[in-house]
């Protein structure tokens, strides 16, 4: 029976380390990050700036307005986990959101 006790309070304390602000964070961010982008490319995609979905943009201003918007709203994300987190989660999110925004065309 006191192994079951010991276990428990492993857990807890485990539970206790795990930086949970910097997760939510960190996921604060990314959707909000995420979020503002969509919903600016759609926007660009109904006033017909941005081709229909999935075709290929050649474009080079529609290259460098998607550019800007995107790192925007990256700092907009970074800022959002700033203010949540305030530590040192923005330099996490810094990399993923940088990683995602090639996987969101």
């Amino acid at each position: 029976m006191e192994n079951v006790g010991y276990k428990t309070n492993r857990i807890k304390r485990f539970l206790h380390r795990i930086p949970v602000r910097l997760i939510i964070s960190v996921v604060a961010g990314l959707v909000t990050s995420f979020a503002l982008s969509t919903l600016t490319h759609e926007v660009l995609h109904l006033l017909g700036i941005f081709p229909k979905p999935f075709k290929p943009i050649f474009d080079r201003q529609v290259l460098i307005i998607s550019l800007f918007y995107h790192c925007i709203f990256a700092i907009t994300g970074a800022f959002v986990t700033a203010r949540v987190a305030q530590e040192k989660a923005p330099l996490n999110l810094g990399s993923i959101n940088s990683t995602f925004s090639h996987f969101q065309k």
